[in-house]
């Protein structure tokens, strides 16, 4: 249930208006009727007079400055802008698609649709050709064409409704000719995976640990 409200008279312009409790003390119906009021204008303290500021010459509460059409106009327009601001089309600067930049204070800086599009745009090289290859929309497509070649099965222990990996029977890194090659792939529970050879960084481990042993004879 709202709070009750209290029906007001603007003294600037004298239209009615309604108020919560919390501000049955205000006087004007808007900012623009409260910046424009000429008494109100004329209620400048003794030490504004005394000190003034520079600048405040064109002061909307400045003693004696009439305010004119254009300024009235400036202000009716700053309001509308705060209060009522329509969305606004821009294209993405990664994928080209039009998004709506929901966020007024947005406008100057979004330019990007989503955080996949500005984490792609603003990679600058740092991440891997592999694991783009890997994140990307054809390796989905191949490891799911593996998994329904091979049932959804393990091919070495016939293990079923486990955690699945797909394999490459020839390494990824190797030959980059054969990694969306479905014949080149195979499913895999997660531990016979780690049991091959190929697994991770096993053959790399292998290369160096073979490197060191040669250099210490």
């Amino acid at each position: 249930m709202y709070p009750p409200r209290t029906a007001k008279v603007c003294h600037n312009c004298g239209s009615e208006f309604d108020v919560p409790a919390w501000r049955e003390s205000a006087n004007f119906c808007s900012k623009l009727c409260a910046y424009t009021d000429p008494d109100r204008r004329g209620k400048t303290s003794e030490r504004i007079k005394a000190h003034p500021i520079p600048g405040s010459e064109a002061f909307l509460f400045a003693p004696g400055h009439e305010v004119t059409e254009s300024t009235k106009a400036a202000v009716r327009g700053a309001i509308a802008r705060r209060t009522k601001k329509s969305p606004v089309m821009r294209p993405c600067e990664q994928c080209g698609l039009s998004f709506v930049v929901r966020s007024p204070g947005a406008t100057r800086y979004q330019k990007f649709c989503s955080k996949p599009c500005a984490d792609k745009a603003k990679d600058h090289g740092l991440t891997s050709e592999q694991k783009r290859i890997r994140e990307s929309r054809d390796y989905d497509i191949w490891r799911k064409a593996v998994f329904e070649r091979d049932d959804y099965t393990c091919v070495l222990c016939g293990a079923h409704g486990v955690v699945l990996n797909a394999d490459h029977v020839k390494r990824f890194a190797d030959y980059p000719e054969l990694r969306f090659d479905v014949d080149n792939g195979r499913t895999l529970c997660v531990p016979c995976h780690k049991d091959t050879p190929t697994y991770g960084n096993k053959r790399q481990v292998a290369l160096c640990r073979v490197s060191v042993m040669g250099r210490r004879k």
